[in-house]
C-alpha cells in the first residue's frame, strides 16, 4: 500500500527541464538566493548553513541605511518573501527549503542539470528591530529530505536505478555535511558522482543554453554550494496529502478510511466481484459514436472530471469541489465550451476577478475567446461586448472541414476506448490459476530490479493461487543452493549425490583429506628439484630401481657391504638416472663432494614416488563421486607436476558446506562457533 502511494505521489512530480528542481541555471531574485553572498557584508556562510541544518535560526541581513551591500541583499531577501508568502497565500503551501549540496553534471541524453542533492525546510521571517533584520529559521518539525523531483528525473532520463532505501536513508544522511561522505553513499546505490570539496561555499554561476558547461554523459559531482529557494517537489497541493498518507502507514495506521477506497489500495484484497472490469451492457457502434459526438471538451479530462461534465445533462445544480491542481479550471474551461458547440448560453460569475481572466486566458489559448465576453465593469466593458457580439452575428458560421475532424476524433475516441476495455479485462479478469494480471504485476518487483528471469512455459499450467507461496519458497532456497552448488563450482563434474548418506559424505570429505596431504607433500617434493624433466611420472617410472639402495641411503654407518651395493647401483642400475639429477655432468663417485646432495635428491625422489602413488590411490577412490573424465584429468595434471591442490580443497569446502546443508535441513543442527564443518568432522 505504501508503495502505491509513493507511486501515486512520483506522478504529480514535473519533471521537466523548466523544473529548478532539476535544473537551475539562474538565480531569479522571486525564487532563490546564494549563501555565498553573505560573504559580501562578511557573514560566515559555512557557520550559517551550519547552524540551519542543526535546526537553528539564523540572522542573513540587518539592513542599514549607509551600507548599499546590506540593503542590496535586503531587497533581493524581500523578493523571495513576498513571492512565496503569495504562493502560500494561494496555495496554503510553504515551500522553501535551504538546498545544499548542488548535485551537477549531464544526464544520459547529454541534458544538463544542477540542482540541490538535499532539502532542508526553512522560513524566512521579517522582522524590525531598529530597522530591517531577515532571519532564516529551520522548521523543526519537518526532516531534511532528499531532492526526489530530481531522483525521479534521473530515474526516468538516465536510467539510474534509484532503490527506496536511498530516500529512507537520506534523513540521517542529511546531518553530516561531509559531501565526501555522500559520494561513497550515493555510490554504494550505484550512483556514482564525484565530490568536488572546498573549505567555504562557492557562488551558483548562473548559464544561458549557450554557456552551460560540458560534461561526459552520466557524469556527476557534488559542488559546495547552497542556495535557499523554492524547489517544488511536486504540481500539486494534493502531495502533501499524500506524504500524510503514507507517515501513517509509516507509524503502522493502515486503515486510511474512504481513501483506500477511492485510491483502489486494496484491490490485491479484494474478490471478483470488485474487478474493475467495464459493464457488459451491450453498446452498438454508433451508439457509442452517438454519445461521443455529443461531447464537445477541449481540454484534457480524467475520469472524474468527465463524469461532472457528462452529469451536466440530467442534474439541475451540482458542486464542484477539489484542492489546487486538480481540475477544476479545466471542468470550467470545458463546459463552457460544451455549451457553446450545443447552442447553449453560459455566464461564468467568480468571486475573484483573477479567476474569470485564467479561465478567459484558458479560452483564448484555444482560439475560443472570439465566442466568449469578459465582462469585469458593465460600463468600461460595454464597448468590446457589442463588437464582439457584432462580429458573431455577422460571421459564418460553417465548421464542414472541423465537423469531418470531430467526427474522425470521435471514432478514434471510441476506439481506443474499445483497445483499454479489453486491456481492463485482459487486467482485472480471474484467470483459471486464481490470479489476475493486476495482482500479480503488484506482487512483482520492476524490471530493473529483477536478477533473473525464469520461463515457466512448461509448468505454468501446474501454478495457481493455492500453491504458488509454496512454490517461491521451494525456488529460493533452491537458488540459495544453486548460489553455492551450481554449474560454476569445483563440484560440478560431480555425480548425484541424491541417494548419499550422511556416512558417505564423511568418507568422502576424508578422502579428500588424505588427497590433500599427499598433494602437499608432493609439491614439497617437486620444489626440492628445478627440472622440468623430473616429475611424479618420472619419479613412479623409477621408482623400483630407488627401492633397492633407499635402505642404504639413510644409514650413517660406512660398511663396505654398504658401499659397494651403492658403487654397482651407480655404476650401472642407476647410472641414467644419476645423469639426469647432475644435468649430463660426470660422477665422481662416493666420495666426491656431490654425493652428499646426490643422496639427498634420491631420497627425495623416491619420497616422491610413493606420495604420488598415494595420490593416485586416493583420486581412485574418488571415482564413485566425480565422473570418470573429471578423475581422469587429475592424474593426467599429476603426472606432469601439476598438483591440482586447490581444485582438492575447493573441493572438499564445497562438499563439507553441502553435508552441512543436509545436516541442518534433515538429521540434527549442529551449532559451530570458531571450526568450520570439516574441522568438526575430523
Amino acid at each position: 500500500m505504501k508503495h502505491k502511494l509513493q507511486t501515486l505521489s512520483d506522478r504529480l512530480n514535473d519533471i521537466s527541464r523548466s523544473n529548478r528542481s532539476i535544473r537551475l541555471l539562474k538565480l531569479y531574485n522571486k525564487w532563490t538566493f546564494d549563501l555565498a553572498e553573505l560573504a559580501k557584508i562578511e557573514k560566515n556562510s559555512m557557520e550559517i548553513l551550519k547552524a540551519l541544518t542543526d535546526n537553528k535560526s539564523k540572522l542573513f541581513v540587518k539592513e542599514k541605511a549607509d551600507n548599499q551591500t546590506e540593503l542590496a541583499l535586503s531587497r533581493k531577501l524581500t523578493t523571495l518573501f513576498r513571492n512565496i508568502r503569495s504562493i502560500e497565500e494561494e496555495t496554503g503551501l510553504y515551500d522553501l527549503y535551504l538546498g545544499y549540496p548542488m548535485i551537477e553534471g549531464a544526464m544520459s541524453d547529454g541534458t544538463y542539470v544542477r540542482a540541490p542533492l538535499f532539502l532542508y525546510p526553512v522560513r524566512l521571517e521579517r522582522k524590525k528591530r531598529n530597522g530591517v533584520e531577515w532571519h532564516v529559521e529551520s522548521i523543526s518539525d519537518q526532516a531534511p529530505q532528499l531532492n526526489r523531483t530530481l531522483f525521479l528525473a534521473l530515474q526516468k532520463l538516465s536510467n539510474i536505478h534509484v532503490p527506496e532505501s536511498l530516500y529512507e536513508e537520506a534523513e540521517t544522511k542529511a546531518t553530516s555535511l561531509n559531501i565526501e561522505e555522500w559520494s561513497s553513499w550515493l555510490a554504494d546505490h550505484n550512483f556514482t558522482i564525484t565530490a568536488n570539496r572546498s573549505e567555504q561555499l562557492e557562488s551558483v554561476e548562473e548559464y544561458t543554453k549557450d554557456t552551460i558547461p560540458a560534461f561526459d554523459k552520466g557524469s556527476f559531482r557534488l559542488n559546495q554550494q547552497a542556495v535557499v529557494g523554492h524547489f517544488p517537489q511536486g504540481n500539486s497541493a494534493i502531495l502533501r496529502d499524500y506524504e500524510k498518507f503514507v507517515e501513517m502507514l509509516a507509524q503502522g495506521q493502515e486503515d486510511l478510511g474512504v481513501v483506500s477506497e477511492f485510491l483502489d489500495l486494496n484491490v490485491q484484497e479484494t474478490g471478483e466481484e470488485v474487478d474493475n472490469l467495464p459493464s457488459n451492457n451491450e453498446q452498438t457502434y454508433q451508439d457509442k459514436l452517438a454519445k461521443e459526438k455529443n461531447k464537445y471538451y477541449v481540454l484534457e479530462t480524467d475520469v472524474s472530471q468527465e463524469k461532472i461534465l457528462d452529469a451536466l445533462d440530467h442534474e439541475k445544480g451540482m458542486v464542484v469541489h477539489g484542492p489546487p491542481g486538480t481540475g477544476k479550471s479545466q471542468v470550467i474551461v470545458n463546459m463552457i465550451s460544451n455549451g457553446i458547440a450545443k447552442g447553449q448560453r453560459v455566464m461564468l460569475v467568480t468571486q475573484k476577478r483573477a479567476a474569470l481572466d485564467v479561465v478567459y486566458q484558458r479560452l483564448d489559448a484555444l482560439n475560443l475567446s472570439s465566442n466568449v465576453a469578459l465582462l469585469h465593469d458593465e460600463k468600461s466593458d460595454r464597448k468590446s461586448f457589442y463588437q464582439k457580439l457584432n462580429v458573431q452575428l455577422n460571421r459564418d458560421h460553417s465548421y464542414q472541414d472541423l465537423e469531418h475532424a470531430f467526427d474522425q476524433l470521435s471514432q478514434k475516441i471510441i476506439s481506443t476506448e474499445d483497445q483499454l476495455d479489453k486491456i481492463a479485462k485482459a487486467l482485472f479478469e480471474v484467470q483459471p490459476h486464481g490470479f489476475r494480471a493486476y495482482d500479480l504485476y503488484g506482487l512483482s518487483k520492476t524490471a530493473k530490479e529483477q536478477e533473473k528471469m525464469i520461463p515457466l512455459e512448461g509448468i505454468l499450467e501446474e501454478l495457481n493461487k493455492q500453491n504458488l507461496a509454496d512454490i517461491l519458497r521451494k525456488v529460493s532456497t533452491y537458488g540459495s543452493y544453486y548460489a553455492t552448488f551450481g554449474k560454476d563450482n569445483p563440484v560440478a563434474d560431480r555425480k548425484s549425490f541424491s541417494d548419499m548418506e550422511i556416512k558417505n559424505r564423511i568418507q568422502l570429505i576424508e578422502i579428500l583429506e588424505n588427497a590433500i596431504k599427499e598433494s602437499e607433500q608432493s609439491i614439497k617434493h617437486l620444489d626440492h628439484f628445478n627440472d622440468e624433466d623430473i616429475t611424479p611420472a618420472y619419479s613412479r617410472q623409477i621408482d623400483k630401481k630407488l627401492e633397492k639402495i633407499y635402505d642404504d641411503l639413510h644409514t650413517e654407518g660406512k660398511k663396505t657391504l654398504q658401499k659397494l651395493r651403492l658403487w654397482l647401483w651407480t655404476s650401472f642400475t642407476g647410472k641414467t638416472i644419476i645423469e639426469e639429477l647432475l644435468d649430463g655432468e660426470k660422477f665422481s663417485g662416493l666420495s666426491s663432494k656431490a654425493w652428499p646432495k646426490l643422496k639427498e635428491s634420491l631420497t627425495i625422489l623416491y619420497d616422491l614416488s610413493q606420495a604420488t602413488e598415494g595420490l593416485f590411490q586416493q583420486l581412485e577412490k574418488l571415482g564413485p563421486y566425480f565422473s570418470g573424465d573429471s578423475i581422469k584429468n587429475l592424474k593426467t595434471r599429476v603426472s606432469k607436476g601439476d598438483i591440482p591442490l586447490e581444485v582438492l580443497k575447493k573441493k572438499q569446502s564445497y562438499i563439507c558446506k553441502a553435508s552441512l546443508y543436509s545436516i541442518q535441513n534433515g538429521v540434527i543442527l549442529f551449532k559451530f562457533l570458531q571450526y568450520d564443518y570439516c574441522t568438526f568432522l575430523k
